[in-house]
């Protein structure tokens, strides 16, 4: 006969060996990212996010979010998991919500949304190149003026 008396907890370990983790425990999630490791503790904040989490974000359907991740995969790199499972980076989301604005609010096509993005693609671009020959040039006139 069974002792009754027993404390209902539930036991460190499953069935198979593994520790179960404490309610409110933190553990670092494993990413495959080529042949390395990456562990990303989430402590002091998430570095990735989940397809539903995303879409719970955007208020929008999972399914939604899937699909505008393959339609602009060009400006939406989500990384994958060992499951596969997509996973989003807080740059990613904010391209989506930008994908989300012109598709909802300005009304445009997926395909009027993609030259959009590519329009600020290349205009971001742009303003990098100005930056980087204006930082070279004050650097030369730096030179210049400690050469006199």
């Amino acid at each position: 006969m069974r002792d009754r008396t027993r404390s209902r907890e539930k036991p460190s370990t499953t069935r198979s060996g593994w520790r179960r983790k404490a309610p409110g425990e933190v553990s670092p999630t494993s990413l495959r990212s080529g042949d390395n490791f990456c562990y990303i503790c989430t402590v002091m904040g998430k570095l990735l996010y989940t397809m539903g989490e995303v879409a719970q974000e955007l208020g929008e359907n999972p399914s939604a979010v899937r699909y505008w991740s393959n339609y602009f995969e060009q400006f939406v790199k989500p990384q994958r998991n060992a499951k596969g499972n997509r996973l989003y980076h807080p740059e990613d989301i904010e391209t989506l919500r930008q994908i989300q604005y012109l598709l909802k609010n300005q009304g445009l096509t997926l395909e009027g949304a993609r030259q959009r993005l590519k329009e600020d693609h290349r205009t971001v671009e742009r303003r990098v190149q100005v930056l980087d020959m204006l930082r070279q040039i004050r650097e030369d006139l730096i030179q210049v003026r400690k050469s006199l």
